[in-house]
């Protein structure tokens, strides 16, 4: 497959990904708060990351740690308002 096409092809797939979540969120948000929504995600991260990469975990440094659990504050804080802006916005509405 030509190079071009392939990156064509993910950047598709990266875009039609970001739009079904955002149409999913939009739909869990009648239903549950977000924060549960981030819980769920997280926890859904937690468990795909120590099946997939449990070798790796035991590897890891202090300095590495800190740095993951600095970046997991700001994205967690992201996530949160993010979907807190998709509850509160009219075009996100189904």
């Amino acid at each position: 497959m030509r190079k071009d096409l392939q990156a064509d092809l993910m950047l598709l797939f990266v875009a039609l990904s970001w739009g079904a979540s955002n149409l999913a969120i939009s739909t869990c948000l009648t239903e549950l708060s977000p924060l549960t929504i981030n819980i769920f995600r997280f926890i859904a991260a937690v468990v795909t990351v120590a099946i997939l990469g449990f070798r790796k975990l035991r590897s890891l440094n202090m300095t590495t740690v800190k740095y993951a659990f600095l970046m997991g504050i700001f994205l967690t804080g992201n996530y949160f308002f993010t979907n807190i802006g998709i509850a509160n916005s009219a075009s996100a509405a189904l």
